[in-house]
């Protein structure tokens, strides 16, 4: 069975839907304190929580350009 998701972004805000959701999350990016890039999972520390997105399900290129994206947003928050 494939899991379907979907990760997105712009300059104002990133908008995911993870497997097992239900719904869009979207998470302002100034809200974003700092991030933790793992090998299959990025860590979002926010303003009141800690959010982790699990990508083992993602082919490598893609995962590789979310990593990527994710690597930026650290360097702009430092």
């Amino acid at each position: 069975m494939v899991k379907k998701y979907f990760i997105e972004w712009d300059e104002i805000e990133l908008r995911f839907l993870l497997p097992n959701s239900k719904k869009i999350e979207v998470i302002n990016l100034t809200d974003i304190i700092s991030v933790e890039i793992k090998l299959y999972e990025i860590q979002l520390n926010l303003q009141d929580r800690v959010r982790t997105l699990d990508l083992n399900n993602l082919q490598f290129e893609d995962l590789r350009k979310i990593k990527e994206h994710f690597e930026s947003l650290n360097k702009k928050n430092p």
